[in-house]
């Protein structure tokens, strides 16, 4: 099956460059198309579904993370390629749903193997980085009720895997739990819907703070 990719930056010239790298790869993968604004990105997203956007945070002065968030229960995977240095933003983009965040200067190949990781479902972070995000939901879920309380004891148990299994493909998730991965993506977005989470990643937090009983 083919990765179909969108592009989203501010700098034609950047957009270009992507679209090229990501040719490279035809047939595995397929650029959609390339946006440069948050009206032309909304216009892509809608027409283009693609499976995975490449995205950057500072949108000729708009913010990506805006676009993260309105489509965050699309299937849409959001890779964040930044030039900012700006963790807080970069945290900010993983709790909107963003999938991973990786450096514009990053080479090539790690480029190619993010897509990769993120559309089979992965998370796309340094360890330092997934560290100091999970420090700061903990934060953040300290004063929350019980966000399990109201999962059903086959929800929770798909939790229960998902994080013993957190940064692992959807697919072997599935596996695991001898379900398919359409049921696993649904069951995921009821459970992301009781909880509050936006992906696996805030689910993991929340559990680390709240022990499901």
């Amino acid at each position: 099956m083919t990765i179909r990719v969108a592009i989203i930056d501010d700098h034609p010239s950047i957009t270009w460059g992507f679209e090229r790298l990501i040719a490279t790869e035809m047939p595995r993968m397929s650029p959609v198309g390339a946006a440069h604004d948050l009206a032309g990105a909304r216009r892509l997203l809608h027409d283009a579904h693609p499976d995975v956007a490449l995205i950057d945070l500072d949108l000729d002065g708009a913010s990506g993370i805006e676009l993260i968030s309105e489509f965050t229960d699309d299937a849409i995977r959001f890779l964040v390629l930044t030039g900012l240095r700006d963790d807080n933003a970069r945290q900010e983009a993983v709790r909107a749903g963003a999938r991973g965040v990786l450096s514009k200067s990053e080479q090539p190949a790690m480029i190619i193997r993010a897509i990769d990781r993120v559309h089979a479902g992965e998370l796309w972070l340094d360890r330092a980085r997934t560290g100091e995000l999970v420090d700061s939901l903990r934060r953040q879920a300290r004063t929350a009720a019980d966000p399990f309380a109201t999962l059903t004891p086959r929800e929770k148990q798909i939790v229960a895997v998902a994080l013993e299994h957190n940064g692992a493909p959807n697919k072997r998730i599935a596996e695991h739990l001898g379900i398919g991965e359409n049921t696993l993506r649904n069951a995921l977005s009821t459970i992301y819907s009781k909880t509050g989470a936006s992906n696996r990643l805030q689910l993991y937090a929340l559990a680390l703070r709240h022990p499901m009983r």
